[in-house]
C-alpha cells in the first residue's frame, strides 16, 4: 500500500509540471524559396496584383509626383547597386544583391537592405531577403520596389520606422 501512495505521489508531482511546461519552440515558417523547392514551384512569382492597390504618389526629395510619370527602367543594373535619397537631413539608402547566382525562368531572387540615418543617431537598417526580382519589379512580403529610368522607387508596407512612409513611394537615385 505504502508503495501505491508512493508512486501516487510521485506522478502528482511529475505530471503537473510536465503538463504545464512550455511548448517546444516552433520552427520558424519556411521561406518562399523553401515553400517553392517543396511544392516544385518557380522559387520566384510575382502575383499579377502585385502592384494593385498602392499609393498612387511618390516621394521625390521635396516633391510629390504621380507615379505614373515614372518610365519603367530601358536598363536592369540592380545587382550589387545602391540608391539613395535625402530626406531633410537623414538619407534613406537602399542596397541590392543577387541572392543566388542562378537564374530563375520567372526572375531573380534578390536580398536588399534599407538604411536610414539621421545626423546623430544609430542607422536604422532593416534587410529584405528573397525578393523576386523581374521584369524591373522587386515583390515581398513586405516591399514592392521599381527601377524606372529615374532610380528605384521604393514602398515598404510594414517599415516599423515613422519615418519611411507607407503612403508614397519614395525615389531613391
Amino acid at each position: 500500500m505504502q508503495r501505491l501512495l508512493k508512486r501516487c505521489l510521485c506522478w502528482a508531482l511529475v505530471l503537473p509540471a510536465a503538463c504545464s511546461a512550455e511548448p517546444p519552440p516552433q520552427k520558424s515558417p519556411p521561406s518562399p524559396q523553401e515553400n517553392a523547392i517543396a511544392a516544385n514551384a518557380p522559387p520566384c512569382h510575382i502575383p499579377v496584383d502585385a502592384i494593385k492597390n498602392l499609393p498612387e504618389q511618390v516621394l521625390a526629395g521635396t516633391d510629390i509626383t504621380p507615379v505614373a510619370t515614372f518610365v519603367p527602367a530601358a536598363q536592369t543594373t540592380v545587382f550589387n547597386a545602391g540608391y539613395t535619397m535625402d530626406m531633410g537631413g537623414a538619407t534613406v539608402s537602399v542596397s541590392c544583391v543577387k541572392s543566388s547566382e542562378k537564374a530563375i525562368a520567372a526572375g531573380s531572387l534578390v536580398s536588399c537592405t534599407r538604411e536610414f540615418r539621421e545626423p546623430g543617431m544609430p542607422a536604422d537598417a532593416k534587410p529584405y531577403s528573397d525578393l523576386c526580382f523581374s521584369n524591373n519589379l522587386f515583390y515581398g512580403e513586405h516591399i514592392r520596389a521599381r527601377l524606372v529610368d529615374e532610380g528605384l522607387l521604393w514602398l515598404e508596407l510594414h517599415a516599423g520606422n515613422d519615418f519611411i512612409p507607407s503612403d508614397f513611394w519614395l525615389l531613391l537615385r
